[in-house]
């Protein structure tokens, strides 16, 4: 069992108290047979006496003693308690065990059973492992009681200077969330606006009045062409208005009658090719909303799915999902790829807060409860992000206070002052 682990709840006389690192940040041990002031992380640390089984002894005059262990290697953090008079282990059937955990926002009870040479715990000691403790025993008709707090990740702020740091508070709320599939997708020509030029009759090439990358408008000249059997010159005029996007003639080149000059692309709409994988494809329907967001970041859109492929790839495995998008300012360039954000869902979301709230701590993800000038984490599970605004599975509940705001400052905080522990 590791030492690190291991809640520590009294000590015995101090003439026994030995020199021990403690790993619990903000330990504090009250003398046995006393309840002590509430200091807890926030006061003096003293030393605590080590049990034969590396944990936490607490005891009293009169001989009575436990030692508390949390968490062996390998299973979850359900704590072990062994008795002993005077020294000398006592059957754990002699002893009526029970241990409250006064955390932040609930009373966790635990209750004891022998089991061997130990009591142990009927419940998982949850992280965090921050409380106040009180420990009820009972040995021989007579009853025994400690009760100390320890704490990690909470911390202290007074009202002004949270105010001060800019530390906004709001509640956990209810929300609709959108659920978002992310794709990566590539721009394309519109093809139903993209016209194809070209000659009515075979003759050569005498000027060009457009090349490519110009635009022009529907009816203009393009090019003059010399007939080659009436040796009279004729116009080849734009079909529809655009940029000129391939060319396959020079002047001085002979064309023939139906030959293809230009490609002229109207880029005011695009299709934008987004690639669905195969697990996703079942979530994909025409109509849906995309937002679009070209990768330097710059000029987000949106669009509808327009058409779904009813065939897929095969060396990708995935199917095109297309969206024809406006394009008024040319920002999306045929060619370049693009991020897309699908709109697969809504979730009507039980517990939701801000993105910016969500921090690290240890290997946890965490969101800073409040009470008052009290700030404790509350290690929370992630579901579903939607832009501001980030799904909270387990850890909170509606209408608790957390900190929406300059969540940073009280981590720093916490870890200015030491309220924490390594596992």
């Amino acid at each position: 069992m590791t030492e690190k682990h291991l809640i520590a709840y009294g000590s015995l006389s101090v003439a026994a108290i030995i020199l021990l690192a403690v790993t619990f940040s903000g330990l504090f041990i009250a003398p046995a047979g006393t309840i002590n002031d509430g200091e807890g992380a926030h006061g003096s640390h003293q030393e605590v006496e080590k049990g034969p089984h590396g944990g936490r002894m607490l005891g009293t005059e009169d001989g009575f003693a436990l030692e508390i262990t949390i968490f062996e290697p390998g299973i979850p953090p359900q704590s072990r308690v062994y008795p002993f008079f005077n020294g000398v282990a006592l059957s754990p059937d002699q002893v009526n065990l029970v241990l409250e955990l006064h955390r932040f926002d609930r009373v966790d009870t635990i209750n004891y059973s022998a089991q061997g040479a130990f009591l142990f715990g009927d419940r998982i000691v949850a992280e965090p492992h921050s409380f106040d403790v009180k420990v009820r025993a009972n040995h021989k008709g007579k009853d025994y009681a400690w009760e100390y707090d320890t704490y990690e990740g909470r911390v202290e702020i007074t009202a002004e200077s949270a105010k001060l740091s800019g530390i906004g508070l709001e509640k956990v709320e209810s929300r609709q969330l959108v659920d978002r599939l992310p794709v990566l997708g590539q721009v394309g020509f519109n093809q139903d606006t993209v016209n194809h030029v070209s000659a009515r009759y075979s003759g050569a090439v005498i000027s060009l009045s457009k090349r490519i990358g110009d635009y022009v408008k529907k009816g203009e000249t393009v090019a003059v062409i010399l007939g080659t059997e009436s040796l009279s010159e004729f116009r080849v005029h734009a079909p529809g208005s655009g940029h000129v996007v391939e060319q396959q003639i020079t002047v001085g080149e002979t064309v023939n009658a139906g030959q293809i000059m230009f490609a002229i692309a109207d880029l005011s709409t695009v299709w934008v090719d987004f690639t669905v994988y195969r697990t996703d494809a079942s979530r994909v329907a025409p109509k849906q909303r995309v937002e679009i967001l070209p990768l330097d970041g710059t000029g987000e859109t949106e669009g509808i799915i327009a058409y779904f492929a009813p065939v897929g790839d095969g060396p990708s495995q995935s199917v095109t999902a297309r969206s024809v998008v406006k394009n008024p300012n040319g920002i999306l360039r045929p060619g370049l790829f693009v991020n897309g954000q699908i709109e697969v869902g809504r979730v009507d979301a039980k517990t939701v807060v801000r993105r910016e709230a969500v921090q690290t701590f240890r290997d946890w993800n965490v969101v800073f409860r409040n009470r008052g000038s009290v700030y404790e984490i509350a290690v929370v599970e992630l579901g579903l992000v939607d832009g501001d605004y980030v799904q909270v599975l387990s850890g909170l509940s509606p209408g608790q206070s957390y900190v929406a705001k300059n969540s940073f400052i009280v981590k720093a905080d916490v870890g200015k002052s030491g309220a924490t522990h390594d596992h």
